[in-house]
């Protein structure tokens, strides 16, 4: 058995955070010891940890840099085991330290996040992304280029669905699951099918699993315009539960 702890991007939940809870679980199931660290405010992850039976350390301090700050001094001082550092933030705050993992689930963004990120990888045991895309820009920038990216895919709990077949006459959906930010391509995606249904093939309906969360609001009006061309479905549902999208 292994003392595992993870330490958490935000404190709200997106898809690392998921991610993060996903791989606690999936640890916790192979009999290892595992521990939660994240924001004590905004305190998502905090709760869902906790209510899901794992120890959990709240970091107080308002703010990424406080939890940056806190963050380090929490991990020098308590820390035992692996440090499995869920994102950027983590990897910067904990940079130097051993027995690291760093786990990046998309790549830096920009100049200053590249140079973060080669501080934070520095001396760490591994670094995982979620895709062989990802990994092999990672592998050809500079701030990578001594250590070998490892892929680990995202896991998610199985569940069963059932084959709907489509209806005939009626249009052909493609999903979203995801943030619907630029970042993740919903602007791209939605324009893609404003240009199919104009060609009159059938059509084709956008069905959204997802949220601009963590956009500014400029994003947001960009995201909301782009969608309102295509007029997507809400998707949302609970897995547990099982859901099957609006109507056409």
């Amino acid at each position: 058995m292994a003392l595992i702890t993870f330490a958490s991007n935000n404190g709200d939940i997106g898809g690392g955070e998921e991610m993060l809870l996903a791989l606690a679980l999936a640890a916790r199931e192979l009999g290892h010891d595992v521990t939660v660290v994240a924001p004590a405010t905004p305190d998502g992850v905090v709760r869902r940890a906790r209510s899901s039976g794992f120890r959990t350390i709240a970091i107080k301090g308002q703010g990424r840099r406080a939890y940056l700050a806190n963050l380090r001094a929490w991990e020098a001082a308590e820390r035992q085991g692996l440090l499995w550092r869920n994102g950027l933030v983590p990897g910067v705050a904990t940079a130097g330290r051993r027995n690291r993992v760093l786990h990046l689930h998309q790549p830096p963004q920009s100049r200053a996040q590249w140079a973060a990120s080669f501080a934070a990888r520095a001396g760490c045991l591994a670094v995982l992304c979620p895709s062989h895309d990802m990994a092999t820009r990672l592998k050809n920038s500079w701030a990578f280029s001594q250590m070998e990216p490892t892929v680990l895919w995202n896991r998610v709990h199985d569940f069963p669905l059932p084959v709907i077949d489509p209806a005939p006459g009626l249009p052909h959906r493609i999903g979203f699951l995801g943030r619907t930010t630029e970042a993740k391509g919903i602007v791209v995606l939605a324009e893609a099918l404003e240009m199919l249904n104009s060609r009159d093939l059938g059509g084709v309906r956008l069905v959204i699993g997802g949220d601009t969360r963590f956009a500014d609001s400029d994003e947001q009006i960009r995201v909301d315009r782009a969608l309102a061309k295509v007029e997507p479905l809400d998707g949302m549902c609970d897995p547990d539960r099982g859901c099957r999208p609006g109507p056409p």
